[in-house]
């Protein structure tokens, strides 16, 4: 799992992008109040299990 942090994912926002897109697992310093900017489910797995983008 990569770990990608705040500044990554603003100034990379096409690599973010890719990463998402490919279905990986992304973990993010600050995670509940990214998960909500990016309206990800909150599905109450642990921070490893995160839902997957299909």
């Amino acid at each position: 799992m990569m770990n990608i942090d705040v500044v990554d994912r603003i100034s990379r926002p096409a690599f973010y992008a890719e990463h998402v897109k490919k279905g990986k697992p992304v973990r993010i310093k600050g995670m509940m109040k990214e998960r909500q900017a990016l309206n990800w489910p909150d599905d109450g797995k642990p921070a490893g299990e995160k839902q997957r983008f299909e």
